[in-house]
């Protein structure tokens, strides 16, 4: 076996592994967004009941924000 060979496979490993990894985070990414969206309806759903108003929904955009930036802080790279 020569080094260009061992190379060209060991360089090939790398690749797919580091793809794996761009997608486990990707969808990490995608699973807070979401985890982020279900929270906003609960959070608006609740402030809707009990006739809250503007504070709350500031509030709840507040929080969706937090989970998009969160979302967004992890996809850099």
């Amino acid at each position: 076996m020569d080094d260009a060979s061992l190379f060209s496979r060991t360089e090939g490993g790398v690749q797919t592994a580091v793809e794996w990894l761009r997608l486990a985070i990707e969808s990490m990414g995608a699973l807070v967004i979401a985890a982020g969206i279900v929270v906003a309806i609960v959070l608006l759903l609740r402030s809707a009941m009990a006739h809250r108003g503007l504070t709350d929904f500031t509030q709840v955009r507040l929080a969706f924000a937090r989970h998009l930036a969160l979302a967004l802080d992890g996809a850099k790279g």
